[in-house]
């Protein structure tokens, strides 16, 4: 380990080694001194607490080795090996593992696909959390922040002994971490941006947006391109390379075209540091909000996908309806002095952005090529070696116009069909039998290769819209597999460079979904006009319980082009109504009782076309995933069906409490009429409806682990509910008419309830046991009024409460 650390020293640039005094920390006796100080010097951690619980740290590269390290040696007993010091480093410096492999004397294969994964996947256990090369350094920062807000744990962590340390031994490992994490101004949200872990080439390229946004301040960068030729890659390999010149750096897509509302509140929140929430209710007020941090403080915003916000079908450019606030930002952003810029990718640029836009003004847009043949080449590499002249390498490249995406493709192609030689696949597509002229094409080519199970995973990626996590991909599904199955076509699809993994979850690029979209569309037009119902069973055409924006964007893309399709089939719409109609008859006779999104799909688009479904019989069936809300249900027949995931319009009596979980996904309510009810916050969909309350529900709150529900209402009682299943574990009997407010201990041990006597009752959370009473002395407690007469039963009321009579 003492190479280790004077390897990382010369890495920055000078051979000097650590003190004895700091390598000692491999030994036993001196990490029990470290605790020892530690111990002895409480108050030098306690004035080191200065960052708020919200706030972002920056971490430079020695630090980053120095906390992973110490986090290592307290959890194995063990400090990082050479190669996993190397990984470590190579990653804080934005390189990818060729660069790391060409920088440290291994080999990219065995960093990228064998020592690589296994380092971060023994880092996710360590810190309990999903640990890759792109999230590293949050993981680390989280830790960090954990102690600020444990400083009540008897064991002190990660960073107070590397404060102490610092403070107690003089080490000379660069800055001291405090000075380095502790009130800095440099802040990262990288939300759903790819791993850019492989990237070849674009060098110029990026020298270039380089020198346009750190050197000469542009403030609107519009990076354009087709499809699949690299913008997002780019866009994020440039950010990491300019992070250190920016005090904010954020990246966000577009593809679901959020909002420009809710985008405003995204970016002024992180912008904040989650300070300000009480945002202006106007777009113009939070326009000038964005615009104020903006000058104050440089900040890098990339906005991916810009495309989504931009019409389809009209003349290039223009903003989608709802979406015009767009353009009132970036003509903002380009006119008005301040000191940020705004990197925006898309497929076509926005309009009005021409007459701002030069060589020496602020807004510039650089149009995206495709890769040299050595670059693409290198592409190949990635799926293993193949055989091929200088010249077929060139062809090769030039038909598909360096295209990185059709090139990843192609090369899964070849490597599987064409025994890896580059002549053999030349010679078949100029013989005509296998002809690719663009994109569209390719994907149809490996389309035609994949299982059943691998275009089933393809197209509910699509359907989803945003990354997914596999498990909640495989409930999708309406015939379950086996797990081993269903990871083995998500690691074939990846291995066709067809789907992509971050941390978020599963996700496709975005011409692949278009793709896939388009193809699914296709099939269920077919089915629906011949009357064959399959992958209308199969595949939900929108997800009532997504987010609105990605449930919207369903919507305008799957559901409203199917419809204007089969309006166009069958010219009328009455004629189309007939022909949902008999496709309800068809699922009462052939699906009934059976599983399936059909009589949701079929509900959803009896909606989207405003038809009145009065009289209709749904018995029966499976109505998955229905959007039932503004619908009018006046006599339809719904008795046995499985409503799993649908939404509907729901009717409330008075709600007198509301609380939310304290992380943020569960609301709970209490009503008039003695019922709990529970909801996901996320997803705005019930999650369970309890009632064992005889009256008002006056209070709800959780506990803080976000497990138990608790209630107090005007029937005595209060309850203890299990948030996953509303099942209600305990009753306790407060003994006073209503009680008005319950709360839990910070530990979560003790519950406190308080009621009509003045008085808080304090309860065993884990036994139900009253433990004791807390009261004041009422305003008249202890007065004689013995034989006072003339009282009315008011005052005798009255009195009793202030404690002038006994009750």
């Amino acid at each position: 380990m003492a190479n280790d650390r004077k390897k990382i020293n010369k890495s920055f640039g000078t051979e000097k080694t650590r003190s004895d005094e700091y390598i000692a920390v491999e030994n036993e006796p001196y990490v029990n001194s470290v605790r020892n100080k530690e111990r002895e010097s409480s108050n030098i951690i306690q004035k080191d607490k200065v960052v708020s619980n919200n706030s972002y740290f920056s971490i430079n590269s020695e630090t980053a080795i120095d906390i992973v390290d110490r986090v290592v040696f307290i959890e194995t007993n063990r400090h990082l090996k050479e190669i996993e010091v190397s990984i470590l480093e190579g990653s804080c410096r934005g390189q990818n593992y060729e660069e790391i492999a060409k920088n440290y004397g291994y080999t990219g294969d065995y960093l990228r696909n064998d020592a690589g994964p296994s380092f971060w996947k023994f880092l996710s256990q360590v810190f309990g959390e999903k640990v890759n090369k792109r999230n590293f350094r949050t993981a680390i920062e989280r830790r960090v922040r954990e102690q600020f807000k444990l400083e009540t744990q008897p064991e002190k962590e990660l960073l107070s002994k590397t404060i102490l340390e610092r403070k107690t031994t003089k080490t000379p490992l660069v800055e001291s971490i405090d000075t380095q994490l502790v009130g800095s101004s440099h802040y990262e949200d990288w939300g759903e941006a790819p791993d850019v872990d492989i990237f070849y080439g674009r060098e110029q390229e990026l020298a270039t947006l380089k020198q346009w946004i750190g050197v000469d301040r542009c403030r609107l960068v519009v990076l354009l391109g087709i499809g699949g030729i690299g913008k997002t890659a780019l866009s994020v390999k440039l950010a990491r390379q300019l992070t250190e010149g920016f005090d904010y750096v954020i990246w966000r897509s577009l593809r679901n075209a959020p909002p420009f509302f809710a985008l405003l509140e995204d970016l002024i929140f992180f912008l904040s540091q989650q300070l300000e929430t009480n945002l202006p209710k106007t777009v113009e007020g939070r326009r000038l909000r964005l615009l104020h941090y903006l000058r104050t403080s440089r900040c890098l915003l990339i906005l991916d996908n810009g495309e989504a916000i931009l019409e389809t079908g009209l003349p290039t450019g223009r903003y989608r309806k709802g979406y015009e606030d767009y353009k009132q930002l970036f003509s903002c952003i380009s006119e008005i002095n301040h000191k940020s810029c705004l990197l925006l990718t898309s497929r076509e640029k926005p309009l009005g952005l021409t007459a701002d836009e030069g060589e020496n003004l602020s807004i510039r847009t650089f149009q995206l090529k495709g890769l040299s043949p050595v670059e693409g080449q290198k592409i190949f590499s990635i799926k293993g070696t193949f055989s091929g002249s200088q010249a077929q390498w060139e062809s090769l490249n030039c038909r598909y116009s360096g295209n990185p995406l059709a090139l990843k493709i192609l090369a899964s192609t070849i490597r599987d069909f064409f025994e890896r030689n580059i002549g053999q696949f030349l010679e078949v597509i100029e013989q005509g039998s296998f002809i690719f002229d663009d994109i569209n094409d390719l994907l149809e080519q490996q389309w035609k290769r994949l299982s059943d199970l691998e275009r089933e995973i393809m197209y509910w990626l699509a359907i989803n819209r945003e990354p997914i996590s596999s498990q909640q991909l495989r409930e999708d599904l309406v015939f379950p597999r086996a797990v081993g199955e269903f990871l083995q076509a998500i690691i074939s699809l990846e291995r066709r460079s067809l789907i992509e993994t971050g941390v978020s979850g599963l996700t496709q690029q975005t011409v692949v979904v278009e793709y896939v979209t388009e193809g699914l569309i296709e099939k269920i037009f077919i089915e629906l006009t011949s009357e064959k119902i399959n992958f209308f069973n199969r595949y939900a055409l929108t997800k009532a319980d997504a987010v609105d924006y990605v449930r919207e964007s369903q919507v305008r893309l799957i559901l409203q082009p199917l419809i204007d399709r089969l309006l166009m089939f069958f010219r009328f719409r009455q004629s189309l109504e007939n022909c949902l109609s008999q496709i309800l008859v068809k699922l009462q006779t052939e699906f009934r009782l059976k599983p399936g999104y059909a009589a949701g799909n079929l509900l959803n688009l009896l909606r989207q076309l405003n038809i009145n479904v009065k009289g209709y019989n749904f018995s029966g069936l499976a109505i998955w995933q229905a959007n039932l809300q503004g619908m009018d249900f006046h006599e339809v027949n719904l008795s046995r069906c499985d409503l799993r995931n649908s939404v509907f319009n729901q009717t409330f009596a008075s709600i007198y409490t509301l609380a939310f979980s304290p992380n943020g996904k569960f609301l709970a309510a209490g009503d008039l009429n003695g019922k709990i009810y529970l909801w996901s916050s996320k997803h705005n969909k019930p999650l369970w409806l309890s009632q064992e309350h005889e009256n008002n529900v006056w209070s709800v709150t959780f506990s803080p682990d976000n497990q138990v529900v608790a209630s107090g209402g005007a029937d005595s009682s209060i309850k203890l509910w299990d948030v996953r299943t509303g099942t209600c574990l305990k009753t306790l009997s407060a003994n006073i008419y209503n009680v008005w407010s319950v709360a839990f201990s910070p530990d979560g041990k003790i519950l406190a309830s308080s009621g009509d006597n003045f008085s808080v009752k304090l309860w065993d959370v884990k036994t139900g046991q009253f433990l004791k009473t807390l009261r004041s002395p009422k305003p008249y407690e202890g007065t004689n009024i013995t034989g006072a007469t003339g009282l009315t039963p008011a005052q005798q009321t009255t009195l009793k409460l202030l404690g002038a009579i006994e009750n």
